[in-house]
């Protein structure tokens, strides 16, 4: 039984599909989590492939990861994002997402190169939300925090704008000892979810939070040449902070 980590958000939809419609549920099992469970079960050798936020990476000793697919985007992600009530350069505190370093690390990247706004970096119970505090929010969380706050700054934007390139939150990783026979039933399970997307989109009439157009034209799924060249720039910003 080969045991898999997936990212339990809506940007998951089509790689779940594939899971429970063409893969042997004798052979593969799937746990599905919030991103930084994903990658502390990968870490303890809980599961042979996951799904992982890519700001672990360096703290992997051993893996692999596949080659063509990914979870990223070219431009506004829509769910990774600092919220606020001030603009951006009067924050001086923000609130860091316990689901995901990835999308931490990318915020302090952008706050220092991009923004070039000073502020600290803290975990919610270290300090009270104030109006000079921002929050890292991410994933589905953010579909119920779109309509709350005065300010919302997509960080697929804006590393787009800082970089020209997309960025890519999360990859899929094995141990290096899982068989390639099961990476490739894996792909080809993919694959057969991918060609045909509206065995997983929402219908249009019972779509409330527009996936539909997320799913497409936000998230990316695919993972070429540039998005390996914007992994490599994120991971190598990462060492200075």
């Amino acid at each position: 039984m080969v045991k898999i980590a997936c990212v339990s958000y809506h940007n998951t939809t089509p790689y779940i599909y594939a899971f429970d419609h063409f893969l042997d549920q004798n052979l593969f099992e799937l746990e599905r989590d919030v991103p930084a469970i994903c990658a502390e079960k990968f870490k303890q050798g809980k599961v042979q492939i996951s799904l992982l936020p890519v700001g672990v990476l360096p703290e992997l000793e051993e893996y692999t990861i596949l080659d063509n697919y990914s979870i990223s985007c070219d431009g506004e992600v829509r769910t990774v994002c600092i919220f606020s009530h001030v603009p951006i350069e009067q924050l001086n505190t923000i609130i860091l997402d316990q689901d995901s370093r990835s999308s931490n690390l990318l915020a302090q990247i952008l706050m220092k190169e991009h923004w070039k706004v000073e502020a600290k970096f803290k975990h919610e119970n270290e300090e009270a939300f104030d109006q000079h505090c921002g929050r890292i929010l991410i994933g589905d969380k953010v579909f119920e925090a779109e309509n709350k706050y005065a300010y919302k700054y997509d960080l697929g934007t804006h590393w787009k704008i800082h970089t020209g390139l997309p960025f890519v939150f999360a990859v899929w990783v094995s141990l290096k000892e899982v068989d390639k026979q099961v990476i490739i039933e894996m792909e080809r399970a993919f694959v057969k979810s991918f060609n045909k997307p509206e065995q997983w989109l929402p219908k249009k009439e019972n779509d409330p939070l527009n996936l539909s157009s997320y799913l497409t034209k936000h998230i990316k799924f695919d993972f070429d040449d540039r998005k390996k060249e914007s992994l490599d720039l994120y991971l190598s910003k990462t060492k200075s902070l």
